[in-house]
């Protein structure tokens, strides 16, 4: 055989499975030993057959010399009772009758399928009964000599021919079947030489075939050590990849009962693999199943495996008891006499929770008023939110699979092929075209493309988000033709402010001039009632009370034009801004208003400081604390200044413990120049109150009055956190 052959031979030898190469290690002694039994076998069967011919020609001649021994002794007994007359002579003559026939008829059956042989038998048989029928005469004539019947007795000369005929028949078949003898054991001999030569050769066969299946089994002993080694080193690598794979991976048994669990499902499941391996898998399921543990396991496999490679979702149960969901799918695995499941679980909370997420922003999308549609690479709608139902009309049905263009028979603003150049460039496209809805009206949208890629930057689809503003662009239309009116109005406005300012500007001037030519007279009538006063000794009570009278009517005069004075210069004056303590401030206020000794003023803790215009609180705060002293009916009042932070504001509350004020008069207090007591029973201007609210007012607060009779009085006013715009604001000096 030459090299090629044989490595042939070993590449088809290494290729067959481990399984099938043992079978034929162990095939080749015994396929020796079965030759060599099947060929010792017919071997045996020929030499059998050869001793059968050897044996049936040597009972052949056996017979033959029978026949002709019996004839002899038959004639020998009748020539003995001839000589003797003695009758126990004639026993050989009896015996012969009785075996000669009997002797004939086996002859004639052994040599059947021999026609000459035969031939020749029949003729013994026609001899020898001439023979027996000679005898039978000769001896009926000797019995009847012996009885005295006749008195001489010859034999005939016919009786020795007949004889001697038989004699030579017989020899003639003796030595026809002697040299059919000779033959047959001849072959018999060959036959038991040719059994010793292929005995040797089976069993020199068996012993190359024994040396070569030691051989054949040393190499595959060599080679399956080498596969067992590679195969420990492969499980370790495979239990490795187990124990470090995110999914969990079972295995069960045809009884379902667990076999093995990696480390990621002892991490799902909270086990360690000796507290689960061998337990039903009912261990790890959250739902109940009853039945046994195989009746458990065909519920997720199938009664005939039909559900096998099947993606299941179920609820699986951790050691501590709490509950997740779960994907469960089983493949099958057939070892060498072992039948086992493998299952991979794969815990989907965080994939659920992101599905709800999911399932809350669509329906966030469907409440959206705008459209929002994704369409595929070809333009064909994939999603259609509640929006553009109510938008265009047409149901998610209806629209989803349709070319989005084609059904909204959109006008671009210009050429779609430019506009799809730049939204594949930049991924983004913005603009207003014109669609027609189901009802067949057109409608104005502002549209806006969104272009998202996969990993390899490749498009997936579009997103288009759609706002009808057709009511905007009739409203920008609207707009534009009144631009040139809005421009006219403008211009008369700002003629407008400039007189009003001029006008502003003239009121100061005159305020100031009153002011000054007003307050000139009444200096002069007080420092001449004060002359009078002290010129005239001796004046009556009523002189006294009149010049007293005078002189708190000129303060009171006084005090109304600089109140008239501050209340038309509110809001028109501007002032800095400054930080400001409250309770600091509240504490000069009250200082400087000096009440009695008897009359307590207490300011809550938790002033704020805040950046203001200092002294427009301050005015607001001396005239409600200015009040509350002046209008109380008792010289041991009690007054209480308190904050709330409301966000924007603060809201800042006077409250005093006076006679309080009718519901009635909530509003009247604040209007100009309105007193609830006359004044010459309280000295009043009726101003202090109205510039207090207008001073709240200019700062964006409010103010109200919270009181009833006999309860006292509260003044709630809100003061803004972040100061005014000194450029917005004009307020007293």
């Amino acid at each position: 055989m030459t090299a090629s052959g044989t490595q042939q031979l070993r590449l088809l030898w290494s290729d067959l499975p481990v399984r099938r190469r043992g079978a034929l290690i162990i095939a080749i002694p015994i396929l020796c030993l079965l030759t060599s039994v099947v060929a010792f076998a017919a071997l045996q069967r020929s030499n059998a057959v050869a001793q059968r011919y050897v044996d049936h020609t040597q009972k052949v001649l056996l017979y033959a010399n029978r026949l002709l021994t019996a004839l002899v002794n038959a004639e020998t007994g009748v020539r003995g009772y001839a000589l003797t007359n003695r009758p126990e002579y004639l026993q050989p003559y009896d015996s012969g009758m009785a075996s000669i026939p009997h002797t004939i008829e086996e002859l004639s059956q052994l040599v059947k399928n021999k026609p000459e042989q035969e031939q020749r038998v029949r003729e013994i048989q026609s001899l020898s009964q001439r023979k027996i029928d000679i005898m039978n005469q000769n001896v009926a004539r000797l019995r009847a000599i012996q009885q005295g019947a006749t008195d001489t007795f010859r034999l005939d000369a016919q009786d020795k021919i007949t004889m001697d005929a038989i004699r030579r028949q017989i020899t003639d078949f003796s030595r026809e079947e002697e040299i059919l003898l000779s033959q047959r054991k001849q072959e018999l001999n060959q036959q038991q030489v040719i059994t010793i030569g292929v005995l040797g050769t089976t069993v020199i066969l068996g012993v190359l075939g024994s040396l070569a299946a030691v051989y054949l089994f040393d190499q595959l002993d060599r080679e399956l050590a080498e596969r067992q080694t590679g195969l420990r080193e492969s499980n370790i690598r495979i239990q490795a990849i187990l124990d470090n794979v995110v999914d969990g991976i079972i295995t069960i048994n045809e009884q379902g009962h667990l076999e093995s669990f990696n480390k990621a499902a002892g991490m799902m499941f909270g086990y360690e693999p000796e507290e689960v391996v061998g337990k039903n898998l009912k261990l790890l399921l959250a739902q109940y199943f009853s039945g046994d543990s195989v009746q458990t396991l065909n519920r997720f496999v199938g009664n005939d495996y039909s559900k096998i490679r099947r993606l299941q979702e179920t609820a699986g149960q951790r050691k501590n008891g709490t509950v997740f969901p779960m994907e469960l799918v089983f493949s099958e695995m057939r070892l060498d006499n072992q039948h086992l499941l493998i299952g991979i679980v794969r815990d989907i909370t965080e994939r659920k929770q992101s599905e709800e997420i999911l399932r809350k922003q669509a329906t966030l999308l469907d409440l959206a008023n705008d459209t929002i549609i994704v369409r595929d690479r070809n333009d064909l709608i994939t999603y259609w939110n509640q929006g553009a139902v109510r938008i265009y009309g047409w149901r998610k049905e209806e629209a989803i699979g349709q070319l989005s263009h084609a059904l909204f028979k959109t006008e671009f603003p210009q050429p779609l092929e430019e506009i799809q150049e730049v939204f594949q460039e930049e991924g983004y496209w913005k603009g207003e075209v014109v669609h027609t809805k189901r009802d067949g009206s057109k409608i104005t949208v502002s549209s806006r493309w969104s272009l998202q890629v996969d990993d390899d930057g490749e498009p997936l689809a579009i997103l288009e988000i759609n706002s009808d503003i057709t009511d905007r662009k009739k409203a920008e239309e609207d707009l534009r033709s009144r631009a040139g009116e809005l421009a006219r109005l403008g211009s008369i406005l700002v003629q407008t402010n400039t007189a009003l300012e001029k006008r502003n500007q003239e009121l100061d001037q005159f305020a100031y001039i009153v002011s000054h030519d007003l307050k000139a007279p009444l200096r002069a009538i007080a420092n001449l009632s004060t002359w009078i006063g002290e010129d005239l000794p001796g004046q009556s009570e009523e002189t006294q009370h009149n010049i007293t009278l005078l002189r708190s009517r000129v303060h009171r005069m006084e005090a109304l034009i600089d109140g008239i004075l501050h209340y038309s210069r509110v809001g028109r004056v501007k002032a800095s801004v400054e930080k400001v303590d409250v309770a600091n401030l509240l504490a000069e206020i009250v200082d400087s208003l000096a009440p009695p000794p008897a009359f307590t003023i207490s300011v809550q803790p938790g002033m704020p400081t805040l950046s203001t215009q200092r002294l427009l609180l301050q005015q607001v705060f001396a005239n409600l604390l200015s009040n509350a002293i002046k209008h109380h009916d008792r010289a041991d009042g009690t007054v209480t200044i308190s904050v709330q932070d409301q966000g924007n504001f603060y809201e800042f509350a006077v409250a005093d413990d006076g006679p309080g004020i009718a519901t009635e008069y909530h509003e009247r207090v604040f209007e100009i120049f309105q007193t609830l007591k006359a004044r010459d029973t309280a000295e009043n201007t009726g101003v202090g109150l109205s510039l207090v609210k207008k001073i709240v007012e200019t700062q964006g607060g409010s103010v109200r009055l919270e009181s009833q009779i006999g309860q006292g009085s509260t003044f709630r006013f809100t003061w803004s956190k972040f100061p005014p715009r000194s450029e917005e604001l004009e307020v007293m000096s």
